[in-house]
């Protein structure tokens, strides 16, 4: 990863997750950080990596991960920040 993130605020906590928001270094464009909140449980360190390695295999319709460190003291993941709103609304709706 090629960028730093500037700026974070907190703007919503979901799941074992909490979700920034900042600023690309190198863009100027918003992006989303997700933490894993509670990394010292295996089982939830192993579910957030279980994720990004869905999340990386840029499949259609699925949000992009522009960076990711899942060995890091505080597992973490970078996207885009999409416009529309929280995707909740989506959750198990998903073809």
């Amino acid at each position: 990863m090629n960028f730093r993130v500037l700026n974070l605020r907190s703007f919503r906590a979901g799941g074992y997750g909490d979700l920034f928001v900042g600023v690309r270094s190198d863009t100027q464009e918003s992006v989303v950080v997700k933490f894993l909140r509670e990394a010292h449980l295996p089982h939830t360190r192993r579910g957030f990596e279980r994720e990004v390695r869905f999340l990386a295999r840029k499949l259609r319709g699925i949000v992009p991960l522009l960076g990711w460190d899942t060995a890091a003291e505080r597992p973490y993941y970078i996207m885009p920040l999409m416009k529309g709103g929280s995707l909740s609304k989506h959750t198990g709706k998903l073809n």
